[in-house]
């Protein structure tokens, strides 16, 4: 038995046990030196695993703060998105100090894991609101790609592994891609014009597309590939204004349809009064010549008629003609 007591059990941290009948050794006076060495170094484990109290308290007060902001990103979603509501709900829950009269305990591995989720959640988040979607169509197609990513974090048990982590981290930069390529998708007429009334640019965007959608891991190499390809497409588009903002800055201009008009580079820019160019200025998105000169606009510029619903500039022949047709009818 001596022997025995000294065999080595490949650095296993466990209690001895009677080779026999395999009953671990817990109180014997012979072995308490033996005992005792296996108590700490369980001790140490379970240190390690668990942390102590003052510890853990502190690290609750963290996720506290962290759990406030992510509340925060969260009320600047769309009320539709209630699996994420649900789950920053829950989530907050579980680390607080007391719920529904019961006292919550917190260990260091759950705080690690509790971190992790957070740090997955506001990285959703901001992906999804960084890239202000504006068509109800597209958000809805957003949410339902979020709420797939976010089963992964909704299911019961506290339990998540490092490669888990790994890989819910690249499956958000997945999300965070292809909201950025819905953004660009939402660019109507002008996303068929540079995108799809380009060769190259199609093809670009629908490799894209499909591997985005693919059901493979999704890797660092295809993700960094992605990015510069997506950055590319967002280049080509130029600066691009959704309907709704569009609207929404016609408001605010309050100017007759007409008075849009876009650069050689489909940079849009207004003219006000009469809306006919009585002076050229240049682009503040890439520097070129705009406007014109005695009602002339630049050849090189164009009437931006997508932008307000317009079939001609308010200052044009066509405009003119229709102005002095209607004068001889009410003559």
């Amino acid at each position: 038995m001596d022997q025995w007591m000294t065999v080595d059990d490949g650095n296993a941290i466990k209690y001895k046990c009677c080779p026999k009948c395999k009953t671990p050794l817990t109180s014997t006076q012979r072995y308490s030196s033996f005992i005792k060495q296996t108590l700490q170094d369980v001790y140490a484990v379970k240190l390690k695993f668990f942390g102590n109290v003052k510890e853990n308290e502190e690290k609750r007060a963290e996720l506290l703060g962290k759990m406030s902001d992510l509340e925060k990103l969260t009320n600047e979603m769309p009320a539709s998105a209630l699996l994420l509501q649900k789950i920053v709900k829950n989530l907050k829950n579980s680390v607080q100090v007391v719920h529904k009269g019961r006292k919550i305990t917190l260990n260091s591995s759950l705080s690690r894991i509790y971190l992790s989720k957070m740090q997955v959640l506001e990285n959703i988040i901001k992906s999804f609101i960084a890239v202000k979607l504006g068509s109800a169509t597209v958000i809805h197609v957003a949410i339902e790609d979020m709420e797939f990513l976010l089963n992964s974090l909704s299911r019961e048990g506290n339990t998540m592994t490092n490669q888990e982590i790994s890989d819910i981290r690249k499956e958000t930069n997945r999300f965070s891609h292809k909201v950025q390529l819905l953004k660009i998708s939402e660019s109507d007429e002008v996303f068929k014009a540079k995108i799809y009334g380009n060769s190259y640019n199609k093809k670009l965007y629908e490799t894209i597309y499909y591997k985005l959608a693919s059901i493979s891991p999704f890797q660092d190499a295809a993700d960094e590939e992605i990015g510069k390809n997506i950055a590319y497409l967002s280049k080509e588009l130029g600066t691009y204004v959704s309907q709704i903002e569009r609207q929404q800055v016609i408001q605010a201009m309050k100017m007759a349809k007409g008075h849009w008009f876009k650069c050689p580079n489909g940079h849009y820019y207004a003219i006000g009064e009469c809306g006919g160019a009585m002076q050229t200025g240049k682009c503040i998105e890439c520097g070129v010549a705009i406007g014109g000169q005695s009602h002339t606009l630049l050849s090189t510029n164009r009437h931006a008629g997508e932008i307000d619903g317009s079939a001609h500039a308010a200052w044009s022949e066509t405009a003119n003609n229709l102005f002095n047709f209607e004068g001889f009818l009410n003559g």
